[in-house]
């Protein structure tokens, strides 16, 4: 048995105690240390600490759904559910987008495809402060669900936020904050109609993202460059789910089970929260397609006046070469090794990667006229077959990008250009 405290702190001076260690005084310091003990845990696990009792059937279950806001991982809208039950004083939403930024190689992750999400709880007075503070749009619908129904949800919501079951790693079209809870609705208890959910919309997964990036106009070219073929098939109603605005409308248009019945998923629909604060609009002439343009004017114009040996036309193609490269290259790894499947067979490689031919005949130059722009010859080969074949392409093509590779053939063939001109 331990001695706790030490016997030497009780007792200092042989039998003389400092205070008296009676059972009282022992238990009274136990809850303290207990006490201290919970004070120091995150905060993560404080939130995981629910009560465990059986709801009363007064409880309700409510999908919330937050509008977008301006941080670019905020774009897309969020979803968490609300488990309320006044006759026991709950009021609770579990949110499975909770991650941590802080994570080792976090971006690196995020694009891989296994950076670990995890699902957390908080009061609702919280999470409504948080993105009340930000303006963002809260909105809540009451689903339409006896007691039991509510308990079964409560349940399987304290079962994922067991160690083992808690963390999961995202996709963006697959795993987040809305197919978690689509899944939970739909698969797993089940709740919802199944009606149609396999039944192709003539919808993709890019054209779907792009009505959140239309105000956001290099955002929008960044995603639509990193996306390939897979992210413009067409998808079923259920893939459709992946976005909290869509999961949020099929509620309102679908059925559940209730008493051997179907009745509307939805009692009620509440906004909580209104944001008035505009989405900044990005439609001005500096937007991708006119930015590339002036550029396809400049590198025109550099091949006509300068010459090629000239200090400035070379940082311009060293830095034209070098970044249309490294696209390349990241489209690559992310088409080969990313776990999201949207990214995958992107034919975007074909005009970027060979660019890196061009930069290594400019970065290392050679005496020799023939093997310097020999390399830069077959990326325009490459270049020109894209452009070509464009239109036969099953992956929508940012119009962007045409420009870009005009920039590209122009500069790779500058002294063809200049002798034209």
């Amino acid at each position: 048995m331990i001695d706790w405290p030490p016997r030497a702190f009780c007792f200092p001076k042989g039998n003389e105690p400092l205070f008296p260690w009676t059972g009282l005084y022992r238990r009274l310091l136990y809850a303290c240390l207990f006490t201290v003990l919970i004070c120091l845990l995150p905060a993560g696990s404080r939130a995981s600490a629910i009560p465990a009792d059986t709801l009363s059937e007064q409880a309700t279950a409510s999908l919330l759904t937050v509008g977008p806001g301006a941080p670019l991982f905020t774009l897309f809208g969020h979803s968490a559910i609300r488990i309320h039950d006044p006759e026991q004083n709950l009021d609770l939403v579990f949110n499975y987008g909770t991650f941590n930024p802080r994570a080792e190689n976090f971006y690196v992750k995020f694009l891989r495809g296994n950076l670990n999400y995890f699902l957390s709880v908080e009061t609702s007075g919280e999470f409504i402060k948080q993105n009340t503070a930000i303006h963002r749009t809260i909105k809540e619908q009451v689903l339409n669900l006896r007691g039991s129904q509510v308990q079964q949800i409560f349940d399987l919501l304290k079962s994922d936020l067991r160690p083992g079951r808690r963390y999961y790693q995202y996709r963006f079209s697959r795993k987040n904050c809305a197919t978690k809870i689509r899944d939970l609705l739909i698969l797993r208890i089940p709740v919802l109609s199944k009606t149609d959910n396999d039944a192709r919309q003539n919808v993709t997964y890019r054209k779907l993202l792009n009505t959140y990036l239309d105000p956001h106009p290099w955002i929008k070219a960044g995603i639509n460059l990193l996306l390939g073929e897979p992210a413009d098939h067409r998808i079923t109603l259920f893939q459709s789910l992946f976005l909290p605005d869509q999961l949020s409308s099929y509620l309102c248009r679908t059925h559940l089970a209730k008493d051997d019945s179907l009745v509307p998923a939805v009692l009620g629909s509440y906004i909580i929260y209104e944001s008035h604060k505009k989405p900044t609009q990005g439609k001005t002439i500096f937007n991708p397609f006119f930015t590339f343009i002036i550029l396809l004017v400049i590198s025109a114009g550099i091949s006509m006046l300068l010459p090629g040996e000239g200090i400035f036309p070379h940082i311009f193609d060293i830095l034209l070469f070098g970044v249309t490269g490294l696209a390349g290259i990241i489209l690559l790894v992310l088409s080969i090794f990313s776990l999201h499947t949207p990214l995958h067979r992107n034919w975007n490689i074909l005009w970027t990667l060979p660019a890196l031919l061009s930069f290594g005949s400019v970065f290392f130059p050679i005496d020799n006229f023939r093997l310097c722009w020999l390399p830069c010859i077959l990326a325009t080969f490459f270049q020109i077959g894209f452009l070509l074949t464009w239109p036969f392409l099953s992956q929508s093509i940012p119009l962007f990008v045409l420009p870009w590779t005009g920039v590209l053939i122009v500069r790779q063939n500058q002294p063809w250009v200049r002798s034209i001109m």
